[in-house]
């Protein structure tokens, strides 16, 4: 049985699943498409889960707006895979101590995976890295794989699924849920010079605009409303989408009243007249739309922290 711990996603966003050499083929929207995924491949294909989540319909290996639920660790030795296995004990005792939440699965092949839930949200590659790095020298892990120190988008195997190799079930050794979640942010913060700060505000405000897993649940349905279609244009269209890409994007959803040329018009139009994308205010102004604790931009505080 696996953890829905590790299966989740949030509101409107996708996990990739599949072998991490055929990154796009798998995208996952729920648990079930998750589960799915498991009893197609599992003995048979590697089954990976990437430790962040997706927004949009853009290609995993260049989407900027990822967010990051998982910090990955991977411990491996060829020669003695005992030391993999003390390195992995040490960080997971190292995270119970403080209070972390964080899980160890037994690869049952050449060492182990840790994961340690983070606060969900955008973080920087600097940022992951310094504390996949911190942790690494403090705790003189050597096992640990730092090649894929700061790989927001890194794939790990989904625990409680038969190595294809091995032919083993890759088991939870610890499992402590019972913490909070760690936020990057706090300990290393984006390093930016002066010159950058009032460039990195505006990149910044950019990429937060495209988190709205509101509109992305909106949009999916067979009959969203003329407002929530607006709105997510508007944003796409700032994102830098063409009229053809958007145009493909809104094909595969499966809209009662879909008409190209209809929705080409009105592509058109919200560009030629270069209308702002929504606010959290506008949005919760329309009753239905505000997702409230379930979106990731909702103002709230996890755990007390």
């Amino acid at each position: 049985m696996i953890s829905s711990e590790l299966l989740d996603i949030p509101l409107g966003m996708w996990r990739q699943c599949g072998n991490p050499k055929q990154f796009e083929k798998y995208r996952c929207f729920t648990e079930e498409d998750i589960i799915n995924f498991v009893k197609e491949n599992d003995g048979i294909n590697p089954c990976y889960i990437s430790v962040c989540a997706f927004s949009g319909n853009v290609a995993p290996k260049i989407n900027k707006d990822n967010i990051l639920l998982y910090v990955p660790f991977d411990f491996d030795s060829k020669e003695d895979r005992n030391l993999a296995y003390k390195d992995a004990i040490t960080l997971t005792d190292y995270c119970k101590k403080r209070g972390w939440k964080v899980i160890c699965i037994d690869t049952t092949n050449k060492g182990y995976h840790v994961w340690i839930p983070c606060y969900p949200k955008r973080y920087s590659k600097y940022t992951l890295k310094a504390f996949q790095k911190h942790i690494k020298d403090y705790l003189m892990l050597e096992t640990a794989d730092e090649q894929i120190f700061g790989q927001v988008n890194r794939l790990m195997r989904i625990p409680m699924t038969h190595h294809e190799d091995t032919g083993k079930v890759c088991g939870c050794l610890v499992y402590h849920t019972g913490g909070r979640l760690v936020d990057l942010d706090d300990l290393f913060p984006d390093k930016i010079t002066k010159k950058e700060v009032k460039k990195e505000s505006k990149i910044e405000k950019e990429i937060n605009a495209s988190v709205f897993p509101c509109l992305e649940v909106c949009i999916q349905g067979c009959n969203p409303t003329h407002w929530s279609r607006f709105a997510f244009t508007a944003l796409k269209i700032k994102e830098g989408k063409s009229d053809e890409e958007l145009k493909m994007m809104f094909e595969t959803y499966k809209w009662k009243d879909w008409n190209e040329s209809e929705t080409m018009d009105q592509i058109k139009q919200i560009r030629r007249n270069g209308y702002e994308y929504p606010t959290c205010k506008s949005i919760i102004e329309h009753d239905g739309l505000c997702i409230k604790e379930r979106c990731l931009r909702y103002p709230k505080k996890i755990n007390g922290d």
